[in-house]
């Protein structure tokens, strides 16, 4: 490793660790306030206080990374340029653009320290958290599960739930598949506007019957049909394979399978790619901070505007998302959609800058 790029290394590491220390501190710290009286109310014990805290702490690392490392890059710059440094460097015929790989090189590395505090650590703390949190009776207090875009599989059928309540066993936005015995056509098409469980089988309401085959419709106020799905496996099916608290690998291997069992996978694959594009939002956030800092010499000018654009990226970060799990746009486009809005803003400004045209 060359002078430079040790002297860079140092100073963001002192850097990173001071802003990392005080904005996960404060983060804490709201949280202990929201939470710590509810936990008191529950009898917790002091250990099982410290356990929720303390597993919490990487997941809050992952969370604010980004955001800190554009913090850290832009006061390092700043310091850098107040105290004359880039200037001697490029009157010793050091290039902007050397400088630029080193702080890019910085992103990269921090993006790798997101995915390990997120994925490795923060899934593992998450989950210690979470039962810590349900063992003491939060979970689910005075609130009802409601799921959204359930598929099945149910012996020869397949099913979309638009909306259920797992308690109240009712779902609204019924489609049932008929397949034949090779699952190769459909042999029936059931539309339903709500459905009751009873033992053994749905009471469906506003029933609406397609025979492709016969071309015939049909339609009648309740039908009574056989079905061996339970609403209560529903729930616990969903809580137990929550994306959030799934390792990207995990959530791979869980995609695959819902695929190779017929289930619409396109909400997990936008998680997925979720996952991966926050990640990298490190990288491109180090890269606004060049293009700030080489713009403006005035540290709090930088930082008000690099807000703005933080903002705007996680806005568009989140758009996408949902877009994504509506079916809206393409999973990986929808959820990489924030990275490369301001990514190719801030590409394109640098390009401009190494050319000397700002």
């Amino acid at each position: 490793m060359k002078i430079l790029s040790r002297y860079i290394l140092k100073n963001n590491l002192l850097v990173m660790g001071i802003c990392l220390l005080t904005c996960a501190g404060i983060y804490l710290l709201v949280d202990v306030f929201d939470r710590l009286d509810r936990m008191l109310e529950k009898g917790a014990a002091l250990e099982s206080i410290c356990i929720y805290f303390g597993a919490k702490i990487p997941l809050i690392l992952s969370q604010i990374l980004p955001a800190v490392v554009f913090l850290s890059c832009a006061i390092q710059i700043s310091s850098m340029q107040k105290k004359r440094e880039i200037t001697a460097l490029e009157a010793g015929g050091v290039s902007f653009f050397r400088l630029v790989v080193c702080f890019l090189l910085l992103g990269l590395f921090w993006t790798g320290g997101q995915l390990v505090f997120s994925q490795v650590l923060g899934v593992a703390g998450q989950q210690v958290s979470e039962s810590v949190w349900d063992e003491l009776g939060h979970k689910g207090r005075g609130q009802e599960t409601t799921l959204s875009d359930i598929w099945v599989r149910s012996q020869g059928s397949i099913v979309h739930l638009g909306t259920v309540w797992p308690e109240r066993g009712e779902a609204r936005g019924v489609r049932i598949y008929d397949l034949d015995n090779g699952f190769q056509g459909l042999q029936r098409m059931i539309r339903a506007q709500s459905l009751q469980t009873t033992e053994g089988a749905w009471r469906l309401e506003e029933v609406a019957i397609i025979k492709p085959a016969s071309f015939t419709f049909s339609s009648q106020t309740n039908l009574l049909l056989p079905m061996d799905i339970d609403m209560g496996s529903l729930h616990a099916s969903a809580e137990e394979n929550d994306p959030e608290e799934m390792s990207v690998w995990e959530l791979s291997a869980h995609i695959k399978r819902l695929q190779d069992s017929g289930t619409n996978v396109e909400v997990l694959r936008t998680a997925w790619h979720l996952k991966l594009s926050y990640a990298f939002s490190a990288l491109i956030l180090t890269a606004v901070a060049l293009v700030l800092t080489r713009r403006w010499d005035n540290l709090f000018v930088t930082m008000s505007i690099g807000l703005g654009v933080i903002f705007v990226l996680f806005a568009v970060h989140t758009l996408g998302g949902t877009l994504g799990e509506n079916g809206v746009l393409p999973p990986w486009f929808a959820a990489w959609l924030g990275n490369i809005v301001v990514g190719g803003g801030a590409c394109l400004a640098m390009v401009s800058q190494i050319r000397g045209r700002v």
